[in-house]
């Protein structure tokens, strides 16, 4: 018996950043899969948030970006330790269900 595994091509990993200073915030996103594809997406944000903001609207609109590819399995990573820890605790990263 075998075990249906995700395509490559399904299989992303997404890296975010975000940041924030007194000229504006903004985030930064690379969503790459397991065939090689490479996505690149900067995001200026349009209201006043501190550091901490900026870097979880970069977390939430790479999940997004990942739920509009329809992506099956995805890792994600932060230099937040912030968001890292309390949104990877909270959700089940491997599912873009509800956001």
């Amino acid at each position: 018996m075998t075990t249906p595994t995700t395509p490559e091509k399904n299989k992303w990993t997404i890296f975010v950043d975000g940041s924030s200073n007194s000229q504006g915030s903004g985030a930064g996103i690379i969503l790459k899969n397991g065939e090689g594809v490479l996505i690149e997406v900067s995001l200026g944000i349009a209201f006043h948030t501190t550091n901490n903001q900026a870097e979880y609207e970069a977390f939430l609109a790479g999940l997004r970006l990942a739920e509009d590819m329809e992506v099956e399995e995805i890792k994600i990573f932060t230099d937040s330790q912030l968001v890292g820890v309390s949104d990877v605790n909270q959700r089940k990263i491997g599912s873009v269900q509800g956001i």
